[in-house]
């Protein structure tokens, strides 16, 4: 017990562990007023008391519970959740089934903005395709999750991509097998308690990674606890019941909940969806993962080489936002909503979320050779600064000898590539994917050691763009394409040949197919097929309610 009482090792839970202590596997009241209060553990004297009638907190927001001896305030929580304890019934009504949502986990980390926006754009699309029958939640593995050292990681990480340098080491560290071990391992002893704790709160029916360091440690973490095996201890899971009341503990000195579960009941799934294009840290392949999704034929080849077989793998492409999976309006409507000029070509210059790179040099070196080559309206320039709010400014005072916009952080990205005849970018998969969705030939300013090399060549080799070394020969190869509309035109189909706009739906569809496949959902007419366990004491009466489980 001991080993669960870590105070960092349910880090931001506190809203949702409510959700967590009840299942389907719990059978509920029905004839009962709002507010009855359920207790569980309450014997010790550290109970929660739950009410009823209140929304869910994890998977759905919402709720509230009490948590501690003296009836002190806890966390947020609510009336459906995972895990299987015994309820007490405070008021004893008719029992009944409510029908569970399934539940998924995606893991991912804010290293790159690229992990978040794909879990976002799966999330989006798996709420579509099943209103009201899963519930997804995304939790950065690293801040959320995981001890100290490693709750700074995306810092890290923000901070090596301003120095190449370092990241090329750190990363080609990351390529050699030994290596990988030992920083797997050492990521095991120092967070193993996290995960398996949040895991159990969790109790997800299906994990999604979404990260290429998402996949070892879990799947240990899973396979240390038996919840990948194929045939659920059933015995186990009633004698844990009925000696074992599934507590919450409050920590007073940290006011997390600190849930005490034991087996899970249920079978988990895990799923890995590589967000990378042309190339991949091998750390993204794990043979034991039931399903792994890869965006382009390159990487099916390249998981193979790690022991992948052709069953697990599917090919659909990136996950990409909302905005994308449709058609933009006109370009003359989205300009002028843009406050664009109307007859010349839009070069669009971005930089990332975080506006890293050299944007400043790179946006006035095109600008200066635009009006020497074709003159001072040949063409205007929108630069995208992101969240790099110094370059901002230093733009907007800057005197262009043609015309150019400058922005901050946008939310409607889609807007401005269809309004764009081309776009200078670094060689980020999720920005590669979107301007080939809209059509827009590439000229890449720079990348990242390592993994965004593959996605050079994959621009490249694909005849979508090219990569230009420094801000001169960036602005040849801008100054080339406007030059040339026959070849942008071709470069603009052959790039919409290869987007892939409905990505995000086809892998929500698979993964949904995945998540259901096999199970049927327990109505609640048909509720007297489960197989109930109950007893009494003293004027209370317990009941687990065990539902048929596949073996």
């Amino acid at each position: 017990m001991n080993d669960l009482l870590d105070q960092d090792c349910v880090l931001n839970l506190a809203s949702f562990v409510g959700s967590s202590l009840f299942a389907n596997d719990v059978s509920r009241t029905t004839d009962r007023p709002a507010n009855t209060r359920h207790e569980i553990g309450g014997d010790r004297g550290r109970s929660v008391h739950f009410r009823s009638g209140t929304t869910p907190g994890l998977f759905a927001g919402g709720g509230s519970f009490i948590a501690g001896g003296n009836g002190s305030s806890g966390g947020r929580g609510g009336d459906d959740g995972g895990g299987v304890g015994i309820v007490k019934e405070v008021q004893a009504g008719r029992q009944m089934s409510i029908p569970r949502r399934k539940r998924i986990l995606m893991l991912m980390s804010d290293t790159g903005g690229g992990h978040r926006a794909s879990a976002q754009a799966l999330k989006a699309a798996l709420d579509e395709l099943y209103p009201d029958k899963v519930d997804v939640q995304i939790v950065d593995i690293f801040a959320e999750l995981s001890g100290p050292f490693y709750r700074s990681i995306p810092e890290q990480y923000n901070f090596l991509m301003k120095h190449p340098t370092l990241w090329r080491v750190t990363y080609a560290g990351g390529q050699f097998w030994p290596t990988r071990q030992l920083a797997q391992r050492t990521y095991m002893l120092l967070n193993f308690n996290r995960l398996k704790v949040a895991f159990l709160s969790f109790e997800p029916d299906m994990i999604v990674s979404v990260h290429p360091l998402c996949q070892g440690p879990p799947l240990g973490v899973l396979n240390r606890l038996g919840i990948r095996d194929r045939v659920v201890r059933l015995y186990l899971l009633i004698i844990n019941s009925m000696y074992h009341e599934s507590t919450v503990l409050h920590d007073p000195s940290t006011t997390q909940l600190i849930p005490s579960c034991r087996f899970p009941a249920r079978i988990q799934t895990f799923v890995t969806v590589v967000t990378d294009l042309g190339g991949a840290n091998p750390t993204w392949f794990h043979s034991g993962v039931d399903r792994c999704y890869v965006p382009t034929r390159h990487l099916w080849d390249y998981a193979k080489r790690y022991k992948m077989k052709d069953h697990q793998l599917r090919q659909y492409g990136l996950p990409i936002r909302r905005m994308f999976w449709s058609d933009a309006p006109d370009s003359t409507l989205l300009r002028r909503r843009l406050g664009l000029k109307l007859n010349i070509p839009v070069v669009l210059v971005v930089g990332g979320g975080a506006g890293v790179g050299s944007l400043h040099k790179v946006a006035v070196t095109v600008a200066r050779r635009i009006e020497q080559e074709e003159g001072p309206y040949g063409a205007q320039i929108v630069v995208v600064c992101g969240k790099n709010e110094k370059l901002r400014e230093k733009l907007l005072f800057e005197e262009w000898p043609i015309p150019v916009k400058v922005t901050g952080f946008v939310s409607n990205m889609s807007e401005y590539m269809a309004a764009a005849n081309c776009i200078i970018t670094k060689a980020g998969p999720g920005t590669i994917a979107e301007s080939l969705i809209r059509g827009l030939p590439i000229v890449l300013s720079g990348y990242l050691p390592g993994q965004e090399y593959g996605n050079v060549k994959f621009v490249q080799e694909n005849g979508v763009g090219n990569y230009g070394k420094g801000a001169r020969e960036i602005a040849d190869l801008v100054c080339s394409l406007l030059g040339d509309p026959d070849e942008m035109a071709a470069m603009s189909k052959r790039a919409k040949d290869l987007g892939r706009p409905g990505a995000s739906y086809d892998i929500a569809k698979s993964v949904g197919q995945l998540l259901f496949e096999g199970t049927q959902e327990t109505p609640l007419r048909e509720f007297e097929e489960s197989r109930t366990m109950a007893y009494s004491s003293a004027n209370t009466s317990y009941r687990v309610t065990m539902p048929m489980l596949p073996v």
